[in-house]
């Protein structure tokens, strides 16, 4: 398994295409039957403000992954869970909740599964050449927060056997 970042922003300039985390799961070379490869993508918001401008980020990327996923502070209100609940499962968007008072354990909870999409290979394949220029240009593989992006640790994972 390897990691990487996905795309900073900066060179994007495209918060609709510039996923927080990004996860590709791709088949082992000695699998016998080969799953079909799949792209995940996620919005990460640390604070309760502009749900649901992220909400609108995560929609977004089901244009290039095969699930998306909005993940929230726990404590947000009633009222804006509520609401993202009902469009996510509306939308097929899924919505994880968890804790912000507590990095180290922040007891990720899947309020809403994501449902499986067959996204556009055109956008896949942009975004993932986009990806492969970011790593390319020694984007740290591991980092917790990219703090040229301000945003949330940003990671591929990629299950491939080599």
């Amino acid at each position: 398994m390897h990691q990487g970042h996905s795309p900073r922003r900066e060179s994007v300039k495209d918060k609709w295409g510039t996923t927080d985390v990004i996860g590709i799961r791709e088949p082992k070379k000695s699998d016998i039957i080969k799953p079909p490869t799949e792209i995940v993508s996620a919005e990460l918001k640390l604070d309760k403000a502009g749900l649901m401008v992220a909400f609108g980020q995560a929609c977004a990327y089901k244009l290039f992954s095969h699930k998306s996923y909005i993940v929230v502070p726990s404590d947000s209100s009633e009222e804006d869970i509520g609401r993202l609940d009902v469009l996510c499962r509306t939308l097929g968007v899924g919505l994880i909740l968890f804790n912000p008072d507590n990095a180290a354990s922040p007891d990720f909870q899947i309020r809403v599964r994501a449902a499986r999409y067959d996204p556009d290979m055109f956008y896949i394949n942009r975004y993932m050449k986009l990806l492969e220029v970011s790593c390319s240009l020694g984007t740290p593989a591991n980092s917790t927060l990219d703090q040229t992006a301000g945003s949330p640790a940003l990671a591929v994972a990629s299950q491939r056997e080599r």
